[in-house]
């Protein structure tokens, strides 16, 4: 009999704030409808992802997630994208550092949008809800939420706004690529937006440094950034 292992469901370690509620429960009953299942871990991400203060804002506005490869550290992260543009109308940038991560996080989340008619029939109609071009990748929905995608480079991002920026690939992520995504995060509708950073624990040719910054300074008792 072969026996499943799968692994630590815990964080090793952990820097976090209070908040008064969660709608992550509602979000994991709502997605298991779609198809959608969740280790402990994810199901833990995703909570902290939607945690609210009294006013019912975001309880942090940057949250790091550190995992090793292949453990599923996006996963709570594509439903919480689909959540906030579909659910919350919010504008959600995915960001990581190579093409080829981006390209495949853009097909994971088609395949749930097409696959499900409660989520397709909330795009924009025409041919107007999906870009399918290489860098111009999005989904588009009626409510005027959106999840737009993009490498990260030096020079910039998609151009426009966000409301929730994901960073994935977070350990290679640099001040230079932090500079040019500033203008993303100017004039957001919600005010100064979200940053989900998802990382793996740095190697030693890793040139990143926010990441490992994040790290340290919870580490150090800081608490500006859930950890």
């Amino acid at each position: 009999m072969v026996r499943l292992r799968y692994g630590n469901q815990k964080p090793t370690f952990e820097s976090i704030g209070k908040y008064a509620y969660t709608d992550g429960d509602d979000a994991i009953d709502l997605f298991r409808r779609y198809g959608a299942t969740f280790y402990p871990s994810q199901e833990y991400e995703f909570s902290l992802m939607l945690a609210r203060d009294e006013n019912n804002e975001p309880a942090t506005l940057s949250l790091a997630i550190s995992k090793p490869r292949q453990n599923g550290k996006s996963y709570a992260a594509r439903w919480y994208a689909i959540w906030a543009a579909v659910i919350e109308g919010k504008k959600v940038l995915y960001t990581a550092h190579h093409g080829a991560t981006v390209r495949k996080m853009f097909k994971e989340m088609l395949q749930v949008i097409k696959n499900n008619k409660d989520l397709k029939k909330e795009l924009v109609p025409g041919k107007k809800g999906i870009y399918s071009a290489a860098g111009l990748e999005g989904f588009y929905f009626s409510n005027g939420g959106c999840i737009e995608f993009a490498t990260r480079t030096a020079s910039g991002g998609r151009g426009g706004t966000f409301d929730v920026i994901i960073i994935d690939e977070a350990q290679e992520y640099n001040e230079a690529q932090q500079e040019a995504l500033k203008p993303s995060t100017i004039a957001s509708e919600s005010g100064e937006p979200q940053m989900i950073y998802l990382g793996t624990p740095p190697g030693p040719d890793c040139h990143g440094t926010i990441f490992k910054g994040f790290h340290d300074k919870a580490h150090a008792g800081h608490k500006g950034v859930w950890w």
